[in-house]
């Protein structure tokens, strides 16, 4: 299995995964990285005591700096379109 799909099973970010794989002697040089049985079975112990709390807090901050850039993107293109159209109405 591999290593982000263990942290999310667990709740924890792929960083706090690879964290909790190094502390326990895992293996692992990537979220990609493949885990065996063993290795599963601890980083899966090794995470039990994992803050998710706040995993989901960053998860939430990171979700509304991307709907923010989002809304910002969106109304740069509506203030772009909108001169467009005015330079084609004024030729």
């Amino acid at each position: 299995m591999r290593l982000y799909e263990i942290a999310r099973e667990a709740g924890v970010t792929s960083a706090e995964a690879m964290e909790a794989a190094l502390k326990a002697g895992i293996e692992a040089a990537s979220a990609i990285s493949v885990v065996d049985a063993s290795g599963e079975a601890a980083l899966r112990e090794a995470l039990k005591g994992a803050d998710r709390s706040a995993s989901a807090a960053r998860r939430a901050a990171k979700a509304g700096r991307a709907a923010e850039l989002g809304a910002a993107e969106v109304a740069a293109q509506r203030d772009r379109l909108a001169a467009h159209l005015k330079v084609a109405r004024d030729a």
